[in-house]
């Protein structure tokens, strides 16, 4: 049988539909990634030092995202979205919170990697070696996995409402010392 001429077409339309299938199931890696790029490019990130930490936070949590199951992926690009909403928000010290996110980005990577660490520990474990604390141990590992957004999401409310939008601290020193005269 000869090669009919809308053979590549179809080739190419089968490797379209692959990739956006693979792009759809792991949307929440597509959303960590432009996460990173959107606060790397934030005027907020103060130099160089600033952008490599966040660049090996991002990394980390997006190692940690790829590795686990995808709830903790959604809850970790549910995080980086409200990072730059609140960074967008917050007039007083961005610069605080923007160090404060990528701490906080960073940390829930860690978190994930060492309950994914914990859990193959335990899988490879033989029955002897488990004990009754272990399950009552990985409960509270597994609940750190949710737990931990939401403070993050805390420490974001916190941080932006803390302060109310009232201007710069520029100027409020020169309120204050002009004593709203002009």
């Amino acid at each position: 049988m000869p090669n009919p001429w809308y053979l590549p077409a179809i080739w190419v339309l089968n490797g379209s539909l692959a990739v956006l299938y693979t792009a759809a199931a792991h949307w929440y890696l597509l959303v960590l990634a432009g996460g990173v790029i959107a606060l790397y490019l934030s005027p907020q990130a103060g130099g160089a030092m600033q952008r490599r930490w966040l660049l090996g936070s991002g990394a980390l949590l997006f190692a940690a995202a790829w590795m686990s199951m995808s709830a903790v992926g959604a809850l970790a690009a549910g995080m980086i979205l409200a990072a730059l909403a609140a960074l967008r928000l917050e007039q007083f010290n961005p610069r605080l919170l923007y160090w404060r996110v990528v701490q906080g980005l960073g940390l829930y990577g860690l978190i994930v990697l060492g309950v994914l660490a914990y859990h193959a520990l335990i899988a490879s474990a033989p029955p002897d070696f488990l004990s009754a604390g272990q399950g009552y141990l990985e409960i509270v590992a597994d609940i750190a996995l949710y737990a931990y957004p939401l403070g993050f999401l805390a420490m974001l409310a916190q941080a932006v409402f803390a302060h109310p939008p009232v201007g710069r601290p520029e100027d409020l020193i020169t309120t204050i010392r002009t004593r709203g005269k002009d």
